[in-house]
């Protein structure tokens, strides 16, 4: 018996290919102008702290994170970590997380013509703690982890059930080697999605659906307790200081708390950060999830998110899991924002997914809901619209007026502090 999130078989006539073509288009070409602005005016230099994450890799032994840096060493050699040669890395690792996002929405609007698909599409290219939050990290590694993330969930909607599930669990084992945080910023909403995928295919075979997501899930996990128990250098800390600050164009005052973030342990992450607490941005924090959740739910009830039990608890249990990062770091309001670009994500591939009737009515039941719904929901969008995404280091900014499309103050990019560095080596 087929699950009501099954997508149904029906066919359309050239009048109809054609909608579905223009649909496709219009959205591609709204997505690329929101993020086009974002890229051109919010990007700025590379701090030493992301600059220093690029140097990271494995000649003193297995650390965690190393592995872009490895990369780059191997691919580029020494030159590869010049502080210029990273501007033009980052500017095309953007580029490609833009692309790929503008891409991802282009295959739901050409599963699924609808105006609501291009509303959370366009929310996701807008509201600050989504896309946007990629564009004020500009040089992070992470935004690597992210395009894996988007690649598990497009092969969980749009490949083999076999091949999703081992698409997923390969590109989730990598991520975990990027930033180990993966495991709590988008790994459950990827085995969500893919949860989504198996309970809308009401005929697949018992097995697959009885073990594939735990099976999916398996190696991810190992991975985890891979980099989090073996992930700490070996060398006395005098010895990494060293090495490390031979590596880079920035005195050790100047490097934060980079230099201590490979070698020191969960209790020293936990004393640092009890000694770093900002009040405002855990709060800030716990009102983007809420916000976020806020949103998804009246998306999802309209769509009929009751049809998908197994991946409704996964995604938005796993807008929560930011919360146990609050105790081992201080970025609490980036870690946060991931919850609300997950669940964007997320509602596009249960759009996809669904029926087309229900699918063209659940704009009509979003809009019928009285009211007090209709003004939390305004809220919701407006606080993630405006929301700050400052350091979480330091005292919180308050938010820019309609920073996600302009910010007055960004500069494009510029150089770094110390404008000799750029003709400084920070690798080998």
């Amino acid at each position: 018996m087929r699950s009501s999130l099954a997508s149904p078989e029906y066919h359309v006539g050239i009048a109809g290919v054609r909608v579905r073509a223009t649909m496709a288009a219009v959205g591609m070409l709204l997505i690329s102008f929101a993020l086009s602005l974002q890229f051109f005016y919010k990007i700025g230099e590379i701090d030493p702290f992301v600059v220093m994450s690029w140097t990271w890799d494995y000649s003193l032994g297995f650390v965690r994170r190393g592995l872009p840096g490895e990369l780059l060493d191997l691919l580029a050699g020494g030159a590869g970590n010049e502080y210029r040669n990273l501007v033009v890395l980052s500017s095309a690792m953007l580029a490609v997380l833009v692309l790929a996002y503008g891409l991802f929405v282009t295959s739901i609007l050409r599963h699924r013509p609808s105006a609501l698909v291009l509303i959370v599409a366009l929310a996701g290219a807008l509201l600050e703690p989504a896309i946007p939050i990629f564009i004020r990290m500009f040089g992070r590694p992470e935004q690597l982890s992210f395009l894996l993330f988007l690649l598990a969930c497009h092969a969980a909607v749009a490949c083999d059930r076999r091949l999703a599930c081992a698409v997923l669990a390969a590109a989730c084992s990598l991520a975990m080697f990027i930033h180990e945080g993966f495991l709590f910023f988008h790994f459950p909403t990827a085995l969500g999605v893919l949860a989504m995928r198996l309970d809308a295919d009401g005929g697949s075979p018992h097995p697959i659906r009885r073990f594939a997501v735990p099976l999916a899930a398996a190696v991810p996990i190992l991975c985890f307790a891979a980099v989090e128990w073996l992930g700490s250098p070996s060398v006395p800390k005098p010895v990494w200081d060293a090495h490390w600050l031979f590596r880079t164009p920035y005195a050790l005052h100047e490097s934060g708390n980079s230099l201590a973030v490979h070698h020191r342990g969960l209790a020293g992450n936990i004393r640092y950060t009890l000694g770093n607490f900002w009040p405002l941005a855990a709060v800030l924090s716990v009102l983007i999830i809420g916000a976020a959740t806020v949103l998804a739910r009246t998306l999802w009830s309209a769509i009929g998110r009751i049809a998908v039990p197994r991946a409704a608890a996964l995604c938005f249990g796993s807008c929560y899991t930011p919360l146990l990062m609050f105790g081992i770091g201080v970025d609490y309001i980036r870690w946060s924002s991931f919850t609300a670009l997950n669940m964007l994500v997320a509602s596009l591939c249960l759009l996809r997914l669904s029926p087309v009737p229900v699918l063209e009515s659940a704009l009509t039941r979003i809009c019928e809901h009285g009211l007090p719904r209709h003004a939390l929901n305004g809220l919701a969008f407006l606080f993630l619209l405006l929301t700050p995404l400052a350091s979480n280091t330091g005292p919180t900014r308050l938010p820019e007026a309609f920073g996600c499309l302009y910010n007055p103050s960004g500069t494009g990019l510029t150089a770094p502090r110390h404008p000799e560095s750029c003709l400084r080596t920070v690798g080998r």
